[in-house]
């Protein structure tokens, strides 16, 4: 199969990542792969170029064809997707979030496209709700990718929002992440010398953009309820960026928080066996690697009963708070650094977990579900669907 995977752009992000995965993934089991970006970042990113070099690396073309004006790209991107697709031939084209879907569902007015999307997140087009009209207006039966419960609701919820019949053709695929191996993992040293930590406090990571879904501000609120005598004791390293970085330094400047800043860094994965706990307060998700990464590395998530993200989290995960309660998170950031959870068990029980999220798994569903799709359309019994 030629498979194009349709991303927003090489960049920091969830979805970016299973793309590239995927890409990577369905080239070693022989397909023709590529990926294409409809955006370029305004800025060199670090993430990004990482992102470019593991595709050239993997035998993965991959095409930017959109500049850093987002405006400009709507207007262009459809066109230059559409030209490429009829040069490139492919037998699937897969979109990931909504500006692919956008620019998608008007390349699809130009030329004849057999689609997949893949439902990212449990909150759909959250603004610029005539854009989502238009791009769901294109989309019918198409083969559509649930990679949660709470992305399959979130889809639903959607269709039936703009009055518009759900796909016949849908699956569920839970994101699927990779191990770094002994030699990538980060130890305590490493992260004294690439980060400053100190070594002697408890050490809490976040990793993910700086924006409301997120909940860094929930985190910073926690924070300050805390004791001083609880602060004295642990340190927060923040990797990441976005619209509510600059707003967030400062507060923590005023505050004096234990709280320290970096900028992304590829397959941050590395650096999660040398921290204590990773720390999730997202206000929604889909099925986040972050989690996913960290429970495979054997490290606790602190995280919420957020949409998408309680599903990455063991059954009766102890590290659970409701969504933007900063009290409760305060408290069991307090009930962690007091020791009152064995961290050793959790650890065992999160590396048990995690186990079930792997990169291989997600590529043979994916493979399936994209034989099966291509079956249907081209077989007499098109109306069936793929089962749920």
């Amino acid at each position: 199969m030629r498979i194009i995977q349709v991303i927003t752009a090489f960049w920091l992000g969830g979805a970016e990542e299973v793309a590239i995965n995927l890409a990577l993934g369905l080239r070693q089991r022989g397909h023709d792969s590529c990926v294409v970006a409809v955006n370029t970042p305004k800025a060199a990113d670090r993430v990004g170029e990482d992102q470019k070099k593991r595709l050239s690396e993997g035998g993965v073309e991959f095409l930017e064809i959109g500049g850093p004006h987002f405006r400009l790209n709507s207007l262009i991107a459809p066109f230059r997707l559409a030209s490429f697709c009829r040069a490139w031939k492919p037998d699937v084209v897969h979109s990931h979030t909504d500006i692919p879907d956008f620019t998608l569902s008007l390349a699809r007015r130009i030329t004849n496209i057999a689609l997949a999307r893949t439902i990212h997140n449990t909150t759909l087009w959250p603004t610029h709700h005539l854009m989502g009209w238009v791009s769901e207006q294109r989309f019918r039966d198409d083969l559509i990718v649930h990679i949660s419960d709470g992305a399959k609701a979130a889809y639903r919820k959607l269709r039936q929002k703009y009055a518009l019949p759900e796909s016949r053709t849908q699956v569920t695929i839970p994101n699927g992440v990779r191990k770094a191996s002994e030699k990538e993992r980060f130890d305590r040293t490493a992260l004294v010398r690439e980060c400053g930590a100190n070594a002697e406090k408890i050490l809490f990571c976040f990793a993910g953009r700086f924006t409301s879904q997120k909940g860094f501000d929930i985190l910073l609120d926690a924070f300050e309820r805390l004791p001083e005598g609880v602060l004295n004791k642990l340190q927060l390293h923040a990797f990441g960026e976005g619209e509510e970085k600059g707003r967030y330094f400062n507060r923590v400047a005023e505050q004096q928080l234990p709280i320290f800043f970096h900028s992304p860094i590829p397959e941050i994965r590395r650096l999660f066996p040398a921290f204590d706990a990773v720390v999730m307060p997202s206000r929604f998700e889909g099925l986040p690697l972050v989690a996913l990464e960290s429970l495979a590395a054997g490290v606790p998530v602190i995280g919420t009963s957020a949409p998408g993200l309680g599903e990455t989290l063991p059954p009766e995960w102890p590290l659970k708070v409701p969504v933007e309660n900063a009290t409760a998170l305060g408290k069991l950031i307090a009930d962690f650094v007091g020791g009152a959870f064995n961290t050793e068990q959790l650890r065992e029980r999160a590396a048990r977990w995690g186990d079930r999220f792997t990169v291989d798994k997600m590529v043979e569903a994916y493979d399936t579900a994209y034989r099966d799709y291509l079956s249907l359309k081209k077989g007499p019994h098109e109306e069936k669907g793929i089962a749920h």
